[in-house]
Parts: structure tokens; sequence; C-alpha cells
């Protein structure tokens, strides 16, 4: 599960979305999508064994049972979870209760699914729910949720499965930038002159509004490759300021997947985070992924390069 937030007190990547240690629901912070004071909870409800770290993973087995463990993982743009299963002794189902207020519903929106409480803008953006097993095929899964809890379900009785299971394999990049502006003054400038700084053709000059269909292209391996997508959150606080891509018909990421540009300034530290979420594979060509990455990379050294050398 990919829980997207963004901007508040919490908005550091080094300080949120980090797991407590107890023996009971881990419970974990990201921020909020919109400019409120404080942060969105949940528990993972089947975890509650002792964590340990693995990279930039908290790493927390189930107490009861030794089938399944989350790995809980801190991002620029809220907090990723994956789920490894063993075996088909374990559950088909995990949850997570949302510290959310009565009312909210989850509500699915284009390539996502969004935290909607009865008033007000959504509180949190979900990534598609996806499984596979170790050969790397597809298994169905679904959410549901009821109340305040959101269940991840995924099918464990297809023939032929190999364990174990990865549930929410998305493949991801993230990568920091030196900034010498504040995120404010990106903000400002974004918003005089979006395409004057954003080094991807089809960008528009105002910036992006809410849903507003953008046919960006992007040079890759000789190609210009499809990069459709819309625009989706925007948000900001004091010191940061983030905004959000999803992928549209003919993306090359494939369905369900996500890039979120955060501008932080704080601490006497002014950095661009890009994280993104990629749900394709690339099948027999998977290898090309460090070339993508690469390519990436470079595009978005000059979105920073782009800010760096315009005028306060």
């Amino acid at each position: 599960m990919e829980l997207g937030g963004s901007t508040s007190s919490a908005a550091d990547p080094q300080s949120r979305g980090q797991a407590q240690a107890s023996n009971k629901p881990t419970e974990v912070t990201v921020a909020p999508l919109d400019e409120v004071a404080a942060g969105i909870s949940f528990t993972v409800d089947y975890a509650s064994g002792n964590q340990s770290k693995s990279g930039d993973f908290t790493v927390i087995p189930s107490s009861d049972s030794s089938e399944s463990t989350a790995y809980v993982q801190p991002t620029p743009a809220g907090v990723r979870i994956l789920t490894a299963i063993a075996s088909s002794r374990a559950s088909d189902s995990y949850s997570y209760s949302f510290d959310v207020p009565d009312g909210t519903t989850l509500v699915h929106t284009g390539s996502v699914y969004r935290l909607q409480p009865p008033e007000g803008p959504a509180i949190g953006t979900i990534q598609e729910a996806w499984a596979r097993d170790s050969a790397g095929h597809p298994l169905k899964s679904s959410y549901s949720w009821e109340g305040k809890t959101l269940t991840q379900h995924v099918d464990l009785k297809t023939p032929g499965i190999t364990f174990p299971i990865l549930i929410d394999p998305y493949w991801n990049y993230s990568a920091a930038y030196d900034l010498n502006k504040t995120a404010s003054q990106v903000d400002y400038l974004l918003h005089a002159c979006f395409n004057c700084y954003f080094p991807v053709a089809g960008a528009p000059y105002n910036f992006p509004s809410y849903g507003q269909d953008l046919p960006l292209t992007v040079g890759f391996l000789g190609v210009n490759a499809n990069f459709h997508c819309t625009m989706d959150i925007v948000a900001r606080d004091t010191n940061a300021f983030m905004f959000q891509f999803l992928s549209a018909s003919g993306h090359i990421d494939g369905p369900g997947s996500a890039i979120s540009f955060t501008f932080y300034s704080g601490g006497g530290s002014k950095h661009m985070y890009v994280d993104a979420y990629v749900t394709n594979d690339f099948g027999p060509w998977g290898s090309l992924n460090g070339a993508y990455v690469a390519g990436a990379k470079q595009t978005w050294q000059s979105f920073a390069n782009n800010l760096n050398g315009s005028l306060s």
C-alpha cells in the first residue's frame, strides 16, 4: 500500500512516517493532503511483533503468525507499506485502521483511492491494490473499507502460486536535489510560469489545476516516451510545497503509477525530493529499469538546475 500525504510540520522526509516500537498494532503518522494542523495516523493492525531495520524499511512481523511481515518505508510523499506473505497458511486479508473523521469513505477516482471526509478536501490518497508472487505473476487483490479500517484482500488460492508473495510490489525510485530557494519561492516561480522550469515536453505555461490532462513526453532510449498524466494533489505549508502527477492513458509507467515533487526548506536545508511509484516492470525488458531511472534523475536534475538558475 502506498499512502500519499504531503506537507505539514512533518514534511521533512527524515522525520515522518516512522513506526513506533511496541507490541501492539504499529502506529504510523504521515502528513495531510491540505493545510491542516496534524498528520494522518493509522495502525498496521496485523503487524505488532518486534521491529528491526532493513535499509530504509522498518520491518514488523505479525505477532500472531510467522507467515506475514510488514515493511514500512517513509517517503517524501507519505509512506509505503509492503507485506510479505510466506505461505498459503497466511491470512488473505490485511487491515489498517485510520485516525480520520467519522463518516470518512474510500472513493475510487481515476487510478487512486481517496480518503474522503464528510466535509472538506480528501485527506489521503492510496494507490491501487497490487500483489505478485515470487515468479512475478500478478494475483487478484482489492480493498474494502468499513468504518475507519482499510483492508487489502489477496487471492492465495490461485493455482500455481509461488511463495513468498509481495503485496504492492511497485518498484520505485527516489532522488534528492539541492536547491538555493525556499519552498515558497519555488511555489511562486512555478505558478508564475510552470513550463519555464519544468523540463518536460507538453508541460503547460500555467501551473496545472487539479485533474488537468498533461500530454507529457520524455525522450527515452532514442524515442519520445508517453508520459501522459493528470495533475493530482497540491499542498503547502511554511516549510514545504508539494505536487503529484498520476499516470493516465498510455503512460509508460503503467496504470496506478504516480510521481511527486516535494520542495522542503527547513533547518537550514533546501531540497527538492522526487518520489516515483512505477507499476510497469517492463516485462522481459526489466533490465532497462536502471537506464530509465538514470534518465529520469537527469531530467529532474535539469528541473532543479532551472529553479536554481532563476531569479528569486
